[in-house]
């Protein structure tokens, strides 16, 4: 009895080898595709976490500033600039500000690295809060009338705040953000915002601040070979502009200060 024992020719083998391995490098494109898509996936979910962290434990404590439940010698802001903050307050009710913990202030610890810095005890050096921070701003409402309100540019309660920030350390606040005085700070108003002086006269201390408002431009640790961001953020008194791959996120949020001076 005769079999046919024909078996595959060499053309017949190199085209099963050539589709198999078209097969499997699509196979490995998708793969390492996916991962890529899961690695950035992780960054920018690290990248949002962080800066959230922060965020929340910053609006905790700055809540706290002037807390003084004696009446003791607790001084409350000490500098209020666009993008340094320095508060106290009597958290042991001893009747000072002097304790650990009790004199804080946030500000980037070293701008290239994108540090994000505490500082809980008066020269003892920045403690790392987050990473990955390309930026940090504050401004700050205040109270000059008395009568519990932030003060405003029409004078009513409906009005526009006006928000302030001390541009050269003197402990008074001199510079306003929203230049068109439209209730919001964004690319619309002039970077570094304008002269606090057509508003107030004395120009506002230190001691007359009633709320903060912060901006936290976070990004990612590494950049995103698909991303290609070019944007404008406002972060404060600045206007940042960005033409690369990185993914950001830009986080705001306002603290009304419960024990104002």
């Amino acid at each position: 009895m005769r079999t046919n024992a024909r078996g595959f020719t060499l053309i017949e083998l190199l085209i099963a080898m050539v589709i198999g391995m078209i097969v499997l490098a699509g196979i490995v494109g998708a793969y390492r595709a996916q991962q890529r898509s899961r690695t950035n996936q992780i960054m920018v979910l690290e990248m949002q976490q962080n800066a959230r962290a922060a965020l929340a434990l910053m609006r905790r404590e700055i809540r706290m500033a002037n807390y003084d439940p004696l009446g003791g010698a607790v001084e409350g802001f000490s500098a209020a600039r666009a993008d340094t903050l320095t508060f106290s307050f009597d958290a042991n009710a001893d009747s000072d500000d002097a304790d650990e913990g009790e004199r804080i202030t946030y500000g980037l610890a070293n701008p290239d690295d994108g540090i994000l810095g505490r500082e809980g005890e008066e020269d003892a050096g920045f403690d790392t809060l987050a990473f990955d921070i390309h930026a940090l701003g504050f401004a700050y409402a205040v109270d000059m009338d008395g009568d519990g309100m932030p003060d405003t540019y029409g004078g009513g309660v409906s009005d526009p705040i006006i928000w302030l920030y001390d541009s050269n350390g003197d402990g008074v606040l001199d510079r306003h953000l929203d230049t068109n005085q439209d209730g919001l700070i964004n690319a619309n108003d002039n970077p570094g915002g304008g002269s606090a002086a057509a508003f107030f006269t004395p120009l506002p201390p230190l001691n007359r601040i009633c709320a903060v408002q912060i901006w936290l431009l976070a990004r990612t640790r590494s950049p995103l070979p698909e991303e290609a961001e070019s944007t404008t953020y406002v972060v404060g008194d600045r206007h940042i502009g960005t033409n690369d791959r990185f993914k950001r996120i830009l986080l705001t949020g306002t603290v009304q200060v419960r024990n104002p001076s």
